[in-house]
């Protein structure tokens, strides 16, 4: 019994709802997270480590972390996924993606800033805006310091 259209990979159900093989052109995310990215000189650019899918299934770019040393100090760059080239060898296993780019192009990129990054940081300037502030991005866990009096001696730190 035939349950599918091999060429399609269409289960036949009379809808366009379900698939049943992957294709040539297609890659799951279990593929593509955690995979490394090279340049074409076959050097290490950085690690994928999130795919951005826009509302109509279409995806939208990958989220390389580069720099750092295992996930500290690392940077996220979004990267259009138009950007890559990803070849393959199903039988062997085997997965390549490339970016045109250089290591130093890379890490300075701007990083990328999830939705809820950026609503948070929304959030803190409206409140600094609603108390008379400004946002600088960091709290301030001491006071100012008191500016110096010209002529005065500024103020001995406390014996340890």
């Amino acid at each position: 019994m035939d349950t599918g259209n091999t060429v399609t990979g269409q289960a036949e159900t009379g809808s366009d709802i379900f698939f049943v093989y992957e294709a040539d052109n297609q890659y799951r995310s279990t593929k593509l997270v955690g995979h490394t990215v090279t340049d074409s000189q076959d050097e290490t650019l950085g690690d994928i480590n999130d795919l951005v899918v826009s509302a109509d299934g279409k995806l939208e770019g990958v989220i390389i972390g580069v720099g750092g040393f295992l996930g500290i100090g690392e940077k996220n760059v979004g990267v259009r996924f138009s950007a890559l080239t990803i070849t393959e060898n199903p039988e062997a296993g085997d997965m390549r993606v490339t970016l045109d780019t250089t290591r130093d192009q890379l890490e300075s990129a701007p990083e990328f800033v999830t939705k809820e990054a950026q609503a948070a940081a929304e959030r803190r300037q409206q409140d600094m805006q609603g108390i008379g502030g400004t946002d600088t991005g960091v709290t301030g866990a001491l006071p100012p310091a008191t500016p110096a009096v010209p002529g005065e001696e500024p103020p001995a730190a406390p014996a340890q």
